[in-house]
């Protein structure tokens, strides 16, 4: 599963982890935000903060989510995880922070420059599952 912000792309309306966007320049500046914060929290981690995951209806016109995509991209985020499954949430009970809820998602990577059809679904399709 890759770590990263969740883009739901849901007709007209796009969210990046919940928090409304409304448009791609808008989630470009927003996700910018979050990467600098991700690198600011941790600073040693080796790993690079540059998967967006998306949630979108597989009939959706490529060609309607394809500005949000370059919108990800400008802002560092150059790997689209293709979110195929959510998997029922479940509470974790923390020291710290009390009670969590944790909601885990099935993803896979597509790393393409041009699109691979006219659908969401075609471009799932195209994406290398995680393992």
């Amino acid at each position: 599963m890759a770590n990263g912000p969740i883009l739901t792309i849901d007709g007209p309306r796009v969210d990046i982890d919940g928090i409304a966007a409304v448009n791609p320049s808008e989630l470009e500046q927003k996700l910018v935000v979050k990467r600098e914060l991700w690198h600011q929290v941790n600073p040693f981690h080796r790993r690079q903060y540059h998967t967006v995951r998306v949630v979108a209806a597989r009939s959706e016109a490529l060609q309607e989510i394809w500005p949000w995509l370059e919108g990800a991209r400008h802002a560092g985020f150059d790997q689209i995880a293709v979110v195929y499954r959510v998997e029922p949430s479940a509470l974790v009970h923390t020291a710290t922070a009390g009670v969590l809820t944790r909601i885990r998602y099935c993803d896979a990577i597509w790393r393409g420059s041009a699109l691979p059809g006219k659908t969401w679904n075609d471009l799932a399709a195209a994406a290398v599952t995680m393992r």
